[in-house]
């Protein structure tokens, strides 16, 4: 809020940490000057802070007319963040995937050398199954951890970021 008429006395020490309170003017009559916030911060009353005391100059009580609400506040923009955070793309589920589809075709190529010798040899139909499955789950899930690893560190660096 813009204080257009009396003294304040806010405490801010949700803001800037600091416990001595703070004495927030009226903005002056400046018909040629433009409202800014940054140069104007004396004037201007936040959100999330404490008023302590008002002093009405006169006759008129203190005023003040809201600039923004919302979103558009300092701890409005918080709440906006905390709500609707911005989506990121993570890569490593798509590197995850390629690593797992490399050792499945160590095991196709594994598989395309084991089967045509099970067959010479006249294995029955169930044992060239078997074995062929045991040569996925065997190729396979060493990836698992080698790719929990990997995002665990990943996941540690986009934190220390």
């Amino acid at each position: 809020m813009i204080l257009l008429s009396g003294n304040v006395i806010m405490n801010e020490a949700m803001l800037t940490g600091e416990s001595v309170p703070v004495i927030k003017a009226s903005l002056p009559n400046v018909a040629d000057e433009t409202f800014n916030p940054k140069t104007h911060s004396k004037y201007m009353l936040s959100g999330g802070t404490g008023v302590v005391q008002t002093r009405p100059v006169g006759d008129k009580p203190c005023t003040a007319v809201v600039t923004n609400t919302g979103f558009l506040t300092l701890k409005g923009g918080l709440v906006r963040d905390i709500l609707y955070p911005k989506q990121f793309y993570y890569n490593f589920y798509n590197e995850s995937l390629k690593f797992c589809c490399i050792l499945g075709s160590f095991a196709f190529v594994g598989l395309c050398y084991i089967v045509p010798i099970m067959v010479q040899n006249e294995e029955e139909d169930t044992t060239i199954i078997d074995r062929a499955l045991n040569l996925f789950a065997i190729a396979v899930p060493p990836a698992l951890p080698a790719a929990v690893g990997a995002g665990v560190i990943f996941a540690q660096k986009r934190l220390k970021d």
